[in-house]
């Protein structure tokens, strides 16, 4: 209210203030200077811009110490406060997405610091540069979001994130192979928590593979993670990130760069996992007010991964129906109903459906 007397808390601009608040992770100083940006952007505008929040978040007064003027400095003198060997593990923190375990710190980011990760966790939680999180059955820890992305600013500069984020996307394809078969068995709704708690891990993870050309790397972790996201009906994302991974496989392959082997295990669960998906969004685009799957390359680039597993086209690429995981064998579509016209039964997306919408 001091910094801009006119405005008000109303209904329409409440949810705003509320994300704000929770995205600034209740700093009081990130929340006094968001208040001021008031005078120049609505609550809405200020929320979107928060992904650059040091620059947008300067300007405090000028009679206050240095490190309450800005946002930046207040972090910045917190950071050079701890150690050096606190400083690394906690550029190296940044790599996280949604929160980690004590095994996965070990693994990733205990490089050179010896046995003394559980002492520099506890130094950073003890410090309130990590939070632990509550009501978990195994201990989790998280980086509130303005130390992580002041974090990962630091890791850039300390030419260690390509090696950061080659050790999380080892460790997470390894979670995600680990957590595939269980998905199909008697461990199943315990797997799937587990899978869904990590889903940011592997969001990041399969976006460093694909951003660093890793293709056989990606093949096998969206293979991996196929049947979970049919399991959870993550059906448009799924989607996205297999068309994503097949496209660079088949660029690098045509490149002859080694990448994106179609006699890879890999290779052909992300094909039935292209399938599955792409018949879900066929099923549910004949049903009345529905629209047809978005996007130009996925038909073309579906029908290619149907023809692999139809002719058996590389190791690994099975002639059953997405390994009978997702859809009944008796011609229903995975999301109820019949299938539509064209449609020929098991395998009907390889066999027909998205031939024909070829012409």
């Amino acid at each position: 209210m001091a910094a801009h007397p006119s405005f008000r808390l109303k209904e329409k601009n409440a949810s705003a203030i509320a994300d704000i608040c929770r995205r600034l992770d209740g700093i009081p100083l990130a929340i006094e200077l968001a208040s001021a940006r008031t005078k120049i952007f609505p609550p809405e505008e200020i929320a979107a811009r928060l992904d650059d929040r040091f620059r947008l978040l300067t300007g405090g007064s000028r009679a206050a110490l240095e490190r309450h003027q800005t946002l930046f400095a207040l972090i910045e003198w917190s950071h050079n406060l701890l150690s050096e060997a606190e400083r690394v593990l906690l550029h190296r923190l940044s790599v996280f997405a949604g929160g980690w375990t004590f095994e996965a710190v070990q693994v990733i980011c205990g490089d050179g610091l010896g046995n003394d990760v559980l002492d520099l966790l506890a130094h950073l939680v003890d410090k309130s540069l990590v939070a632990v999180e509550k009501e978990t059955e195994e201990a989790r820890y998280r980086l509130p979001e303005t130390i992580r992305q002041y974090a990962r600013d630091k890791l850039f500069e300390a030419g260690e994130a390509e090696q950061i984020r080659d050790r999380h996307l080892e460790y997470f394809l390894h979670f995600a192979e680990t957590a595939e078969p269980k998905l199909r068995g008697a461990e199943q709704l315990v797997w799937l928590e587990r899978v869904e708690t990590e889903h940011d891990n592997l969001r990041t993870a399969l976006g460093w593979s694909l951003e660093s050309s890793k293709s056989d790397i990606v093949l096998q972790l969206a293979g991996a993670l196929s049947y979970f996201w049919q399991l959870r009906g993550y059906w448009s994302e799924g989607q996205r990130w297999l068309e994503d991974t097949l496209v660079l496989a088949e660029r690098e392959q045509r490149r002859g760069s080694g990448g994106g082997r179609r006699n890879s295990r890999g290779y052909g669960e992300a094909c039935q996992g292209a399938l599955w998906h792409w018949d879900v969004s066929l099923c549910d685009a004949i049903r009345p007010g529905r629209s047809a799957p978005d996007g130009r390359r996925g038909p073309r680039l579906v029908a290619r991964a149907g023809r692999q597993v139809v002719d058996g086209g590389g190791a690994g690429i099975h002639r059953t129906h997405v390994g009978n995981g997702g859809r009944p064998p008796d011609g229903t579509c995975p999301l109820g109903g019949r299938r539509g016209a064209g449609a020929r039964g098991r395998g009907s997306l390889a066999a027909g459906v998205v031939p024909d919408t070829l012409g």
